[in-house]
């Protein structure tokens, strides 16, 4: 009777390892798809960021706004920017290539120089800024 006993403890037991881990692989796959600006949300320790979308207006790429205000806290990021275009865009900053985001892609902005007024230019459409108010 002992011996049915212990057979049946260690088949249940395996049984609910495999079930776990079953269940736990999606949910663990899920939390890590979830956006950047959902995941800076979802964490108490650091703030909701802004995000300024890069979007296509009578055939030209440009930003969803034309400044954003973001708060510098050492070398966190202060804001995000995601190209909802279907092309590839170049982020400038005074001529400089900053970062290329894929159609779909979200980046994080740090601020490292201080606070003051950053222009963000589109390498495909030059005359499109975004003024990045850092404080």
């Amino acid at each position: 009777m002992h011996k049915h006993h212990l057979l049946r403890t260690v088949l249940l037991s395996t049984m609910f390892v495999l079930l776990a881990v079953f269940l736990i692989t999606p949910v663990t796959s899920a939390h890590t798809a979830t956006s950047a600006q959902r995941a800076a949300t979802a964490t108490s320790q650091i703030p909701a960021l802004p995000n300024v979308n890069i979007i296509t207006f009578h055939h030209r790429s440009v930003f969803s706004q034309g400044k954003v205000d973001c708060h510098i806290q050492g070398h966190q990021p202060c804001l995000t920017i995601t190209n909802l275009t279907n092309k590839p865009q170049v982020l400038l900053n005074i001529g400089s290539t900053v970062v290329t985001l894929q159609p779909g892609q979200t980046t994080f902005i740090h601020v490292t120089a201080g606070p003051g007024t950053y222009p963000v230019t589109l390498k495909s459409n030059p005359d499109e800024t975004l003024h990045v108010i850092a404080s």
